[in-house]
């Protein structure tokens, strides 16, 4: 949600981006350039999103396609 959020304040503020090279020009923080950010961002994103996919293996594989919640509680 918060990458969204992050893309979203990008885009319209505090105008509409009119190009790709704008869009990237508004990524920068502060000293921080917008490729470093832009790179920390997907890295951020692919690693979490690599967790989970790999959490749901190690799931699958321990219980199996089970239906209903096998979780803690």
């Amino acid at each position: 949600m918060y990458g969204k959020s992050y893309l979203g304040k990008i885009d319209i503020h505090p105008t509409p981006i009119t190009s790709l090279a704008e869009f990237i020009e508004r990524t920068a923080i502060g000293p921080v350039p917008a490729a470093a950010n832009l790179l920390i961002g997907a890295a951020f994103h692919a690693t979490w999103i690599s967790l989970a996919l790999w959490s749901r293996r190690l799931d699958r594989a321990k219980h199996g396609a089970k239906d209903g919640v096998t979780g803690m509680g």
